[in-house]
């Protein structure tokens, strides 16, 4: 009785295993179809910023398929890129994040501080981010997030606040 439930609770592991193998490769082999002509940082460094932009969009769009269709989990996020990527890319989010976000925040906050923080702050947020491009709402909140976060920073700078001021500003 108990060897039969061992050999089950196995077999179960095992398909589950394979599961996940089939949904790895599937999320690296649409990604890398976007980004078959990056090889390395630098190959993504020489593109214009109009073509960092389109590339970034596009494989935010990519992954807010895969993460919507179950493909993607929250807590794979940085695996699956890092696997993909490597590591010559660093931190893939904000390579490829980066571009886009800027070129959209930067139409309504314009350059400087308060567009470099709101890019700062999504991008420190991969998962919600990539949810945010099939969600509007989500989108809007999270920059609204960012701005109010920006305000308080800029204020406790302005002010000096640090410790429990900034703790009192912030809460």
């Amino acid at each position: 009785m108990l060897e039969k439930k061992v050999r089950q609770s196995l077999l179960e592991i095992k398909k589950q295993k394979n599961k996940n193998l089939i949904k790895e490769n599937l999320v690296k082999s649409r990604i890398l179809v976007l980004v078959e002509h990056i090889k390395t940082k630098d190959d993504f460094n020489k593109l214009s910023e109009n073509k960092k932009a389109q590339l970034s969009f596009n494989i935010l769009r990519e992954l807010s398929y895969l993460e919507s269709n179950g493909l993607i989990l929250e807590q794979d996020l940085g695996g699956a890129l890092k696997g993909i990527f490597g590591g010559f890319f660093g931190n893939a989010t904000q390579t490829f994040f980066e571009p886009i976000i800027k070129n959209i925040v930067s139409k309504f906050f314009g350059e400087g501080y308060m567009t470099n923080f709101i890019v700062s702050y999504l991008t420190s947020k991969p998962s919600d981010l990539i949810k945010s491009f099939g969600d509007c709402k989500l989108f809007t909140k999270l920059v609204a997030e960012s701005v109010a976060e920006s305000l308080v920073m800029s204020l406790q700078q302005a002010k000096g606040f640090d410790g429990i001021g900034y703790s009192f500003l912030h809460a």
